[in-house]
């Protein structure tokens, strides 16, 4: 199944028709560990950001000041006087701060997290990262449906095969349609120690999101990916098997990091940057351009309304700088 499938929010458009979907508890329903991991990252992006804005006063409100004002006395002494009406100063100040508040925002919010969920995160992340990978090897499509509307038109365009079953059941199953999804799961190969955990893993999934205790156990589910011959296949299998137990703690109301988090080590580098990816990167973008945004409303009103404030501005020019 593709596990970046998880984050997915199914809303149907008035334009596609769907069966019923199955009444699911919150706590078993497939978008549920995406939900609380990122209802556990909430408290660190506010602090991130807060951090970064703190970071961002004090680089551009004191360091950048300080420095602009030592090279103006500088140039003062060496005889050199910038006659000219461009705020040179107050834009190397602004561009200070907007390159510092959302580098140390982003910075702070991926990299202030308490380890375990850290962990935790980063082995979800690899599982969705790898099951997209395979998806693309599999269908030949260049990305995987984010909408209902775009699931049910991979759903009618694609023709059946044993070789795309785990694909549509991750879709039906995403949909919440379980018959549909056992159905695709009873078309899955099982010729291979691979296949067959990814068979067993699929009929857990479907069980626990419908209610059904009749599953295999998590030690069969263990025991069929440690049959698994390829290291790279056995690995991911592995930490499929702690992704499910994550699921079940979740639903149980328990610690679901830990067992994500016991997979990391298992993982060596492979999810290294993933953060960076997932977490920092979105981040920057968001931090930055809500800062260029913010700056750029500031100097369009700067330049345009100068001739009606300049005296004022004059005033605090002079305030960070010597006479001329």
């Amino acid at each position: 199944m593709p596990v970046r499938a998880i984050f997915w929010r199914v809303e149907a458009p008035p334009a596609v028709t769907a069966p019923p979907a199955a009444t699911v508890p919150p706590s078993r329903h497939p978008a549920a560990l995406a939900v609380a991991i990122f209802r556990a990252w909430r408290p660190y992006r506010l602090r991130g950001y807060v951090t970064g804005l703190v970071a961002g006063v004090l680089a551009g409100g004191i360091v950048a000041p300080l420095v602009t004002t030592t090279l103006t006395l500088l140039g003062a002494l060496g005889g050199f006087i910038d006659d000219s009406r461009v705020p040179w100063a107050e834009i190397l100040w602004t561009l200070t701060f907007a390159l510092v508040m959302p580098f140390a925002g982003a910075l702070a919010y991926a990299r202030w997290q308490p380890r375990d969920l850290r962990d935790a995160a980063a082995s979800y992340l690899w599982l969705a990262q790898e099951a997209e990978a395979r998806w693309r090897s599999t269908t030949g499509r260049a990305t995987v449906p984010r909408d209902e509307a775009g699931m049910r038109e991979f759903l009618q365009t694609t023709a059946p095969t044993p070789e795309n079953a785990g694909e549509r059941f991750g879709m039906w199953l995403a949909l919440l349609d379980i018959a549909q999804a056992r159905a695709a799961v009873a078309e899955m190969p099982r010729e291979t120690p691979s296949e067959r955990f990814g068979h067993a893993s699929a009929t857990w999934l479907t069980a626990f999101v419908a209610g059904d205790t009749t599953a295999p156990g998590f030690d069969d589910l263990e025991t069929l990916a440690h049959e698994i011959d390829d290291p790279d296949e056995r690995r991911e299998a592995l930490a499929t098997v702690g992704l499910q137990r994550a699921r079940a703690a979740l639903d149980a109301g328990g610690d679901w990091r830990a067992p994500l988090a016991a997979v990391r080590p298992r993982l060596y580098t492979a999810p290294d940057g993933i953060y960076a990816r997932f977490v920092w990167r979105p981040a920057f973008r968001q931090l930055l351009i809500a800062c260029v945004s913010g700056i750029a409303v500031y100097w369009i009103a700067w330049f345009l309304l100068e001739p009606y404030y300049r005296w004022p501005a004059e005033a605090l020019r002079w305030a960070y700088a010597p006479p001329r």
